[in-house]
């Protein structure tokens, strides 16, 4: 476990693409948290049981694209923040929500690969 300090000082300097991934269990009330965290600047934040009753509120994070699938009954739900640079696919066949199980599916571009990434429960 880190603080928010520790952590900065043993990740800043890491090169490659940076993902975060949480298990929030209602997003809403922890962005200023994350923000405060993503001075490591990720590419990619992902998010499960966001919480979210609506779409209203999703792009809570400046410069990033918001990916997020949502629960009728307000609980469960993921989400996918890509940096805005980042050019990504959404693969509508793998991006699903069930009654049980939501998935975002997205194909990362880049000149000489490309990269899949999941966002599951």
């Amino acid at each position: 476990m880190y603080t928010i300090k520790q952590f900065h000082a043993k990740f800043s300097n890491d090169q490659g693409l940076k993902i975060l991934h949480l298990n929030c269990q209602s997003l809403t009330p922890k962005v200023d948290s994350i923000i405060e965290l993503n001075q490591n600047n990720f590419d990619l934040l992902l998010f499960t049981e966001t919480w979210f009753k609506n779409y209203d509120n999703v792009n809570c994070f400046i410069g990033y694209d918001c990916y997020s699938l949502i629960r009728d009954n307000g609980y469960g739900g993921v989400a996918m923040y890509s940096k805005n640079n980042l050019k990504l696919e959404i693969i509508s066949e793998f991006t699903f929500i069930t009654s049980f199980l939501e998935c975002i599916t997205a194909l990362h571009i880049q000149q000489d690969s490309n990269f899949l990434y999941l966002s599951l429960p």
